[in-house]
């Protein structure tokens, strides 16, 4: 649940900041993100060597909008964002579940002071899109530049996968997971 704002983006960025030296992704604890390995990049790269590979376009299902979905997922990882530095946890709840509402607001309970960050690069990638037990999920890979606290600040790469989830058979939003 390390989704937003200085006291979880920290977190996250720590971890971020350097990958095993498998070179796969791990979570903030340490976990796999779902075996999916992460090249990175080094001096061979900046000098002409090998590139990492571009990652597969992963099969989308029928009626699944992904370029409308893929701007809904930037949206919701700025509003985040915005919503945990003034620590508007009612704004927060519209669009997570109910585990990631509670665990924000510990955190929210834990660090109470509004804080600044400022966004200056989002990418995302839709990693999958898949079924289970009539939910539709999908897992977005963000890779961001912030800068949290005063301007002088360096900025701070971060790397995450969201998942999120909606009812298949009604017209239900999308939640953070």
């Amino acid at each position: 649940y390390q989704a937003a704002g200085r006291r979880l983006a920290k977190t996250s960025t720590q971890a971020a900041e350097r990958l095993p030296q498998d070179g796969k992704a791990t979570d903030n604890l340490g976990a796999p993100h779902h075996g999916h390995p992460v090249e990175p990049l080094d001096e061979l790269n900046a000098l002409g060597g090998p590139r990492p590979v571009p990652a597969a376009t992963p099969p989308i299902p029928p009626g699944f909008d992904q370029g409308e979905f893929m701007k809904g997922a930037q949206t919701i990882y700025t509003r985040m964002q915005s919503s945990w530095d003034k620590r508007d946890l009612e704004d927060i709840r519209k669009f997570t579940s109910p585990e990631v509402y509670a665990e924000i607001e510990r955190q929210a309970q834990e660090d109470p002071q509004p804080s600044r960050t400022e966004i200056l690069l989002v990418n995302a990638r839709l990693l999958e899109v898949r079924s289970v037990d009539n939910q539709e999920i999908a897992s977005v890979h963000y890779d961001v530049m912030m800068r949290e606290g005063d301007a002088d600040n360096l900025a701070k790469q971060v790397r995450q996968v969201w998942h999120f989830s909606r009812d298949e058979k009604a017209a239900s939003h999308w939640r953070l997971e």
